[in-house]
């Protein structure tokens, strides 16, 4: 038996004319629908308020549309998510299960939320991008290509996570930091302000990366932050040595990785960068290697 009917009051979207819905049990005025394969006859499912759901869009189980929020295109609602606010779900985009998107959130693309994770303010998730379990994604926060946010992760403010990169743990990207390539982020870490972790680099356990540095190629950063690092300024630029890394200026790498650096490599950072590191090259390292020591 069906639950609800169309009613005469009708709007346009993009073209299309919309129904508010009408439940026949008790006869509740929910939102508006194209018709009625954007709302499942059989389900728990409900369109409530302003909310718009048209297109090829389809809300069923135990979803819940609300507020002005828009569902279009071929997104599909399910489970027991809550889309609502201003927030947009349109693409080929699906939210399942218990999610939330909110706020002036948009998830479209190929994009799926699921599990318990949330998307919010005016953070866009979309592409191939997952984002799971209990993650966040909120404020201007962008998630997109194939990258994957999961577990308790946060994405939030300005920052970017794209490509392949995956955020997980109890991981927080924030500021305007950004993570892409093949990069991970997790553990207890977090990047923040304009630092980038890039290529095929691993940031995890209790590591901070923060203001203009950037992590790439192979490198593994992973000391804890009761570690205090050394501080050297003074110099043409600021230099700190943590566990197994070496920060110069905005360029932050491993100790290995600093040490099979070529002239070329080196020279492409900045035209004073070969001379800098020909002059301190050994005894950075050597600190570097006196620090691990200490450490251990």
């Amino acid at each position: 038996m069906k639950r609800y009917r169309l009613t005469n009051e009708i709007i346009q979207c993009d073209n299309i004319i919309l129904h508010r819905i009408q439940r026949i049990s008790d006869g509740a005025l929910g939102g508006f629908i194209a018709s009625e394969k954007n709302l499942d006859q059989f389900s728990n499912a409900w369109i409530y308020d302003n909310a718009h759901v048209y297109g090829d869009a389809h809300v069923s189980g135990n979803a819940s549309i609300s507020g002005n929020a828009h569902v279009y295109g071929d997104a599909h609602v399910s489970g027991s998510p809550r889309v609502y606010g201003d927030a947009h779900v349109f693409g080929d985009a699906r939210v399942y299960r218990d999610a939330r998107v909110y706020r002036d959130a948009w998830v479209y693309g190929n994009a799926r939320v699921y599990g318990d994770a949330y998307v919010s303010g005016d953070a866009w998730v979309y592409g191939d991008a997952h984002v799971s379990g209990n993650a966040s994604i909120f404020e201007d926060a962008h998630v997109s290509g194939d990258a994957r946010v999961y577990r308790d992760a946060c994405v939030f403010g300005d920052a970017w996570i794209y490509g392949d990169a995956h955020v997980s743990g109890n991981a927080c990207v924030y500021g305007n930091a950004c993570v892409y390539g093949n990069a991970h982020v997790s553990g207890d870490a977090r990047v923040y302000g304009g630092a980038c972790i890039r290529e095929n680099a691993r940031v995890f356990e209790d590591a901070r990366v923060y203001g203009d540095a950037h992590v790439s190629g192979n490198a593994v950063i992973k000391f804890s932050t009761n570690i205090t690092p050394i501080y050297i300024f003074g110099l043409a630029w600021s230099i700190t040595i943590g566990l197994d890394v070496i920060q110069i200026g905005c360029e932050f790498h491993s100790a290995n990785q600093w040490a099979s650096f070529s002239d070329d490599e080196i020279s492409a950072m900045d035209p004073g960068a070969l001379k800098f590191w020909k002059t301190n090259r050994d005894i950075l390292l050597r600190m570097s290697k006196n620090f691990r020591i200490s450490e251990t």
